[in-house]
Protein backbone atom coordinates (compact mmCIF):
# COMPACT_ATOMS: atom_id res chain seq x y z
CA UNK A 1 0.00 0.00 0.00
CA UNK A 2 1.06 3.57 -0.56
CA UNK A 3 2.96 5.14 1.90
CA UNK A 4 0.07 8.61 2.30
CA UNK A 5 -2.86 5.68 2.38
CA UNK A 6 -1.73 3.82 5.08
CA UNK A 7 -2.95 6.57 7.72
CA UNK A 8 -6.80 6.73 5.44
CA UNK A 9 -6.55 3.26 6.06
CA UNK A 10 -6.55 3.72 10.10
CA UNK A 11 -8.94 6.76 9.63
CA UNK A 12 -11.58 4.47 8.00
CA UNK A 13 -12.19 2.92 11.48
CA UNK A 14 -13.29 6.33 12.63
CA UNK A 15 -16.71 5.21 10.19
CA UNK A 16 -17.82 2.20 13.36
CA UNK A 17 -18.23 5.12 15.73
CA UNK A 18 -19.66 7.84 13.40
CA UNK A 19 -22.66 4.94 11.67
CA UNK A 20 -23.21 3.58 15.69
CA UNK A 21 -23.82 7.28 16.50
CA UNK A 22 -25.59 8.19 13.27
CA UNK A 23 -28.27 4.66 13.66
CA UNK A 24 -28.54 4.50 17.39
CA UNK A 25 -31.61 6.38 17.89
CA UNK A 26 -33.12 4.67 14.95
CA UNK A 27 -31.91 1.02 14.94
CA UNK A 28 -29.20 0.25 17.55
CA UNK A 29 -31.12 1.20 20.49
CA UNK A 30 -33.89 -1.39 20.19
CA UNK A 31 -31.69 -4.35 19.93
CA UNK A 32 -32.89 -6.92 21.07
CA UNK A 33 -36.36 -5.58 20.96
CA UNK A 34 -37.16 -3.83 17.91
CA UNK A 35 -40.76 -2.31 16.72
CA UNK A 36 -42.80 -4.17 14.50
CA UNK A 37 -42.44 -1.09 11.82
CA UNK A 38 -38.67 -2.42 11.21
CA UNK A 39 -38.91 -4.83 8.98
CA UNK A 40 -37.20 -7.94 7.95
CA UNK A 41 -35.59 -6.15 5.01
CA UNK A 42 -34.21 -3.26 7.37
CA UNK A 43 -32.37 -6.26 8.98
CA UNK A 44 -31.13 -7.99 6.42
CA UNK A 45 -29.66 -4.37 4.98
CA UNK A 46 -28.23 -3.76 8.24
CA UNK A 47 -26.60 -7.03 8.58
CA UNK A 48 -24.83 -7.34 5.22
CA UNK A 49 -24.19 -3.14 5.51
CA UNK A 50 -22.31 -4.10 9.07
CA UNK A 51 -20.09 -7.07 6.84
CA UNK A 52 -19.84 -4.64 3.96
CA UNK A 53 -18.31 -2.04 6.35
CA UNK A 54 -16.00 -4.62 8.03
CA UNK A 55 -14.63 -6.50 4.91
CA UNK A 56 -13.91 -2.51 3.73
CA UNK A 57 -12.15 -2.10 6.97
CA UNK A 58 -10.04 -5.32 7.13
CA UNK A 59 -9.08 -5.08 3.35
CA UNK A 60 -6.10 -2.17 4.25
CA UNK A 61 -4.84 -4.68 7.32
CA UNK A 62 -4.32 -7.58 5.24
CA UNK A 63 -2.70 -5.49 2.51
CA UNK A 64 -0.40 -4.02 5.38
CA UNK A 65 0.42 -7.49 6.76
CA UNK A 66 0.81 -8.58 3.08
CA UNK A 67 -1.93 -11.63 3.45
CA UNK A 68 -2.67 -11.19 -0.01
CA UNK A 69 -4.20 -14.58 -0.39
CA UNK A 70 -6.60 -13.72 2.08
CA UNK A 71 -7.05 -10.24 1.04
CA UNK A 72 -7.85 -12.06 -2.03
CA UNK A 73 -10.13 -14.55 -1.15
CA UNK A 74 -12.49 -11.70 1.12
CA UNK A 75 -12.76 -9.36 -1.93
CA UNK A 76 -14.57 -12.54 -3.60
CA UNK A 77 -16.61 -12.81 -0.73
CA UNK A 78 -17.65 -9.07 -1.75
CA UNK A 79 -18.84 -10.78 -5.35
CA UNK A 80 -21.76 -11.90 -2.99
CA UNK A 81 -22.26 -9.44 -0.21
CA UNK A 82 -22.25 -6.21 -2.64
CA UNK A 83 -25.05 -7.58 -5.10
CA UNK A 84 -27.41 -8.42 -1.72
CA UNK A 85 -26.24 -4.59 -0.27
CA UNK A 86 -27.11 -3.20 -3.88
CA UNK A 87 -30.60 -5.08 -3.56
CA UNK A 88 -31.74 -4.72 -0.28
CA UNK A 89 -30.80 -0.72 -0.99
CA UNK A 90 -33.26 -0.31 -4.31
CA UNK A 91 -35.68 -2.60 -2.28
CA UNK A 92 -35.91 0.36 0.22
CA UNK A 93 -35.65 2.83 -2.30
CA UNK A 94 -38.65 1.49 -4.12
CA UNK A 95 -40.47 1.77 -0.14
CA UNK A 96 -39.47 5.07 0.12
CA UNK A 97 -40.98 6.09 -3.91
CA UNK A 98 -44.09 4.73 -2.37
CA UNK A 99 -44.29 7.17 0.85
CA UNK A 100 -45.37 10.70 0.59
CA UNK A 101 -41.75 11.38 0.91
CA UNK A 102 -41.22 10.11 -2.63
CA UNK A 103 -38.95 13.08 -4.19
CA UNK A 104 -35.86 12.53 -1.66
CA UNK A 105 -35.65 9.58 -3.15
CA UNK A 106 -33.40 11.20 -5.28
CA UNK A 107 -31.10 11.22 -2.59
CA UNK A 108 -30.43 7.15 -2.35
CA UNK A 109 -30.10 6.64 -5.68
CA UNK A 110 -28.16 9.02 -6.59
CA UNK A 111 -25.70 7.57 -4.12
CA UNK A 112 -26.18 4.16 -4.58
CA UNK A 113 -25.33 4.54 -8.14
CA UNK A 114 -22.01 6.45 -7.25
CA UNK A 115 -21.15 3.20 -5.18
CA UNK A 116 -22.56 0.52 -8.00
CA UNK A 117 -20.14 2.72 -10.49
CA UNK A 118 -17.55 2.33 -8.01
CA UNK A 119 -17.53 -0.55 -7.06
CA UNK A 120 -17.44 -2.17 -10.30
CA UNK A 121 -14.49 -0.02 -11.10
CA UNK A 122 -12.88 -1.59 -8.44
CA UNK A 123 -13.51 -4.97 -9.49
CA UNK A 124 -12.69 -3.99 -13.53
CA UNK A 125 -9.01 -3.27 -11.89
CA UNK A 126 -8.49 -5.77 -9.35
CA UNK A 127 -5.32 -6.43 -11.36
CA UNK A 128 -4.21 -2.90 -10.95
CA UNK A 129 -3.72 -2.45 -6.81
CA UNK A 130 -3.98 1.61 -7.33
CA UNK A 131 -6.96 2.19 -9.03
CA UNK A 132 -8.72 -0.91 -7.10
CA UNK A 133 -7.96 0.68 -3.80
CA UNK A 134 -9.31 4.30 -4.75
CA UNK A 135 -12.15 3.05 -5.71
CA UNK A 136 -12.82 1.00 -3.41
CA UNK A 137 -12.34 4.37 -0.76
CA UNK A 138 -14.91 5.65 -3.28
CA UNK A 139 -17.68 3.18 -1.65
CA UNK A 140 -16.36 4.14 1.70
CA UNK A 141 -17.69 8.02 0.56
CA UNK A 142 -21.35 6.55 -0.18
CA UNK A 143 -21.78 5.21 3.14
CA UNK A 144 -20.81 8.75 4.34
CA UNK A 145 -23.77 10.10 2.74
CA UNK A 146 -27.24 8.43 4.89
CA UNK A 147 -24.59 8.18 7.89
CA UNK A 148 -23.82 12.22 7.70
CA UNK A 149 -27.42 12.43 6.82
CA UNK A 150 -28.80 11.33 10.40
CA UNK A 151 -26.16 13.03 12.24
CA UNK A 152 -26.21 16.66 10.91
CA UNK A 153 -29.71 17.36 11.91
CA UNK A 154 -28.87 16.91 15.47
CA UNK A 155 -26.30 19.71 14.66
CA UNK A 156 -28.16 22.08 12.56
CA UNK A 157 -31.73 21.43 13.21
CA UNK A 158 -33.12 24.87 12.18
CA UNK A 159 -31.76 23.80 8.86
CA UNK A 160 -33.75 22.99 6.04
CA UNK A 161 -33.49 19.08 4.88
CA UNK A 162 -32.23 20.38 1.38
CA UNK A 163 -29.56 22.45 2.88
CA UNK A 164 -28.02 19.49 5.01
CA UNK A 165 -28.14 17.58 2.25
CA UNK A 166 -26.14 20.05 0.54
CA UNK A 167 -23.90 20.43 3.27
CA UNK A 168 -23.75 16.66 4.07
CA UNK A 169 -22.39 16.80 -0.08
CA UNK A 170 -19.90 19.02 -0.27
CA UNK A 171 -18.05 17.38 2.63
CA UNK A 172 -17.76 14.30 1.15
CA UNK A 173 -16.71 15.94 -1.96
CA UNK A 174 -14.18 18.67 -0.03
CA UNK A 175 -12.96 14.77 1.52
CA UNK A 176 -12.50 13.59 -2.63
CA UNK A 177 -10.79 16.57 -3.49
CA UNK A 178 -8.61 16.33 -0.61
CA UNK A 179 -7.21 13.32 -2.31
CA UNK A 180 -7.21 14.13 -5.50
CA UNK A 181 -5.43 17.05 -4.77
CA UNK A 182 -2.95 14.90 -3.00
CA UNK A 183 -2.38 12.67 -5.58
CA UNK A 184 -1.81 14.79 -8.45
CA UNK A 185 0.59 16.67 -6.02
CA UNK A 186 2.53 12.75 -5.46
CA UNK A 187 1.91 12.42 -9.20
CA UNK A 188 -0.56 9.74 -8.71
CA UNK A 189 -2.95 8.81 -10.81
CA UNK A 190 -5.87 10.24 -9.92
CA UNK A 191 -8.30 9.42 -12.52
CA UNK A 192 -10.84 7.78 -9.78
CA UNK A 193 -11.29 10.75 -8.08
CA UNK A 194 -11.92 12.85 -10.81
CA UNK A 195 -14.76 10.71 -11.65
CA UNK A 196 -16.11 10.53 -8.23
CA UNK A 197 -16.27 14.49 -7.89
CA UNK A 198 -18.21 14.16 -11.61
CA UNK A 199 -20.51 11.53 -9.95
CA UNK A 200 -21.50 13.53 -6.97
CA UNK A 201 -21.18 16.94 -8.87
CA UNK A 202 -24.05 15.34 -10.91
CA UNK A 203 -25.47 13.73 -7.78
CA UNK A 204 -25.34 16.89 -6.37
CA UNK A 205 -26.82 19.28 -9.16
CA UNK A 206 -29.92 16.78 -9.50
CA UNK A 207 -31.38 16.27 -6.38
CA UNK A 208 -31.38 20.31 -5.65
CA UNK A 209 -33.38 20.63 -9.21
CA UNK A 210 -35.80 17.86 -7.89
CA UNK A 211 -36.02 18.67 -4.35
CA UNK A 212 -35.95 22.84 -4.70
CA UNK A 213 -38.81 22.51 -7.44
Amino acid sequence: MEKHYKKLGAGLFLLIPIIFVAFYKSYFIFIPNFPKDISLMIHLHAFIAIIWVAMLLLQPILINKRKLSLHSKIGKLSYVIFPIFAITSALLIVNLLQSEFARFAAIPIGELTIMVVCYSFAIFYKKYPKLHMRYMIGTAFVLLGPTLGRILPSFIPSWSALARENLKTVIIELFILFLLTLDWKLKADSRPYQIMLLGWGIHHICFNLILAS
